[in-house]
């Protein structure tokens, strides 16, 4: 990426639309994100590109570069080509990045994987895919092997270890006479770089693909921001866009990560954050509760200047606890997603910014550049002003290019904004404020369930004639499933109705998509104007906060 002349945001308004300034620091480099990270990796060779928090092992990027190089050179002996998919499926560790630099420098798409994922919707996903090549460590590996059975698909499985049946990573890591002469390929920017997976509009997962140019986009702009990305500490695997974008980040900037898998050693994370003083710490809600219920009394996180919290919200005590705790830190909601990248930030550059942070706690920051906003209502598609609720929409240059087989014009309105399935509010100052989420989807933990997946078995059984799943308000775990249902003839249904149902589903897809809320039976699902589900009235109906 090139310097170019950068404007801060500075927003102008327009009969409820918010555009700001569409330049950034950085201009996209048009021969692909293989380009530039291979340049970087030359540019800070002799730099720490990775620390293990749990050993304090460190990890240049020469080192990753030259493995990253022989691990391209096998992929393209083994026939791959930019028209093909790797995968990985891995616990953060020092090798799993290399797959996903590997394929960028050769032009090849990849998708990660999580074995946290549910059976049905992994299966799903990987039908549509179909991954020529698989890097999976061997706490995944048989998540992979059922997840390729259930969608009747092969695949070279590569396993980072030792294996009797596949093939070893560190075995294709020999010296080759080819590496010293390797050069990225220079794609055309329009070619699929990556592809997540997040919920449509239909309730089902979808592979989001991010071409080159939208990638490199979407990077632009939180490297606009005066953020301290030397050292960043983030638990997220490459399932997680979030992992990506940081390694991004820190790449073009000869930053450093530290490489900590999201385990149940909690100690040790705490530690990973005092002995190896991260400047900048990305984490989920869930994360955070789940590390805070054993957080060592004299443990030091003065080394974090900025506490950057997504993937959801906090109540306000909550978070203000968490703010006094780092207290040399700026901690923040933001948002973002995957089709569009970083959309609200708090800036703290400036004297307002600094008395905003404190004065506007629940807000997820300010507008960015490069991005129109406004808010709709969801039933009159009328655009609204300061302190009305409705849907976030957005234009920009750094939209995702589409799904991967699969229409997205439900997506976007018919003036061509993108819905983000979420209901915001802004003030006069043009910060947001998140509300609730429109998305079918429901997050648990740190998982996204797809409820139509749960609804399709339910609508097998003879006695129910209609089913809608929600999400429930969780204090821990986000959301807990709940089933709405309709039933035939409320006559025949017996005592034991709701221990049925769950032991049905557990039956037909697993003990992953457990009902948690139960199941509630109703005369009439609501719907909403548009012949859906009316998700919002159904969550009012059983709105609960359990407390644990």
């Amino acid at each position: 990426m090139n310097i170019s002349t950068y404007v801060s945001a500075k927003p102008t308004y327009n009969n409820g639309i918010i555009t700001t300034s569409n330049h950034h620091k950085y201009k996209p480099d048009t021969r692909g994100v293989g380009y530039v990270f291979f340049k970087s990796f030359k540019k800070f060779a002799n730099r720490t590109l990775q620390i293990n928090g749990f050993t304090g092992e460190e990890d240049t990027y020469g080192s990753v570069l030259q493995r990253s190089i022989r691990i391209a050179l096998k992929l393209l002996e083994f026939g791959l080509t930019p028209n093909d998919v790797i995968s990985t499926c891995s616990l953060n560790h020092f090798n799993s990045c290399v797959p996903i630099f590997a394929s960028l420098f050769i032009g090849v798409t990849s998708a990660s994987f999580d074995h946290r994922m549910h059976d049905a919707e992994a299966a799903l996903l990987m039908e549509q895919i179909s991954p020529k090549v698989i890097f999976v460590d061997s706490a995944s590996l048989s998540f992979v092997e059922s997840t390729l059975k259930a969608a009747n698909k092969t695949a070279m499985i590569i396993v980072f270890g030792e294996t009797s049946k596949y093939i070893n990573f560190f075995d294709l890591l020999a010296p080759s006479p080819d590496e010293h002469k390797f050069r990225p390929i220079e794609i055309d920017e329009t070619q699929i770089a990556f592809i997540f997976f997040t919920s449509g509009s239909t309730g089902l997962p979808k592979a989001v693909c991010l071409s080159h140019r939208v990638f490199l986009e979407q990077i632009a702009v939180p490297l606009d921001l005066n953020e301290p990305y030397d050292r960043i500490w983030d638990s997220s695997t490459f399932y997680w866009t979030s992992c990506t974008y940081f390694w991004a980040i820190l790449i073009m900037k000869g930053g450093c990560k530290i490489i900590v898998p999201f385990d149940d050693n909690i100690e040790e994370m705490w530690q990973s954050i005092s002995n190896y003083n991260p400047t900048y710490m990305f984490i989920t809600p869930y994360e955070l509760r789940w590390m805070w219920k054993l957080k060592p009394d004299d443990i030091c996180v003065d080394s974090i200047k900025t506490v950057d919290i997504g993937g959801g919200t906090l109540p306000e005590h909550e978070l203000i606890m968490y703010k006094n705790f780092f207290s040399k830190a700026k901690v923040a909601l933001e948002y973002g997603s995957t089709e569009a990248g970083l959309v609200l930030f708090f800036k703290t550059e400036t004297k307002k910014g600094i008395k905003f942070l404190s004065k506007k706690t629940m807000s997820s920051g300010s507008v960015l550049n490069g991005i129109s906003y406004k808010i709709v209502d969801v039933d009159t598609e009328q655009i609204l002003g300061p302190y009305q609720k409705g849907e976030l929409r957005l234009k920009s240059k750094s939209l995702f290019d589409g799904y991967y087989n699969s229409d997205a014009t439900s997506e976007f309105d018919s003036d061509g904004w993108f819905k983000t399935g979420d209901i915001f509010y802004y003030d006069k100052d043009y910060y947001f404020y998140f509300v609730e989420r429109l998305k079918l989807m429901i997050k648990y933990r740190d998982l996204i369930i797809s409820p139509k997946i749960i609804e399709n078995v339910l609508m097998l059984r003879d006695d129910i004639c209609a089913a809608c799943v929600i999400g429930i308000e969780h204090n821990v775990d986000d959301e807990h499933l709940m089933a709405v249902v309709e039933v035939n003839d409320v006559h025949k249904i017996e005592d034991n109705f709701e221990k049925n149902v769950c032991h049905y589903l557990k039956e037909k897809l697993g003990d992953k998509f457990l009902l948690d809320e139960g199941v509630k039976i109703v005369d009439k699902i609501p719907f909403t104007a548009s012949g859906k589900y009316d998700i919002r009235k159904l969550k009012l109906m059983f709105k609960t906060l359990k407390i644990v």
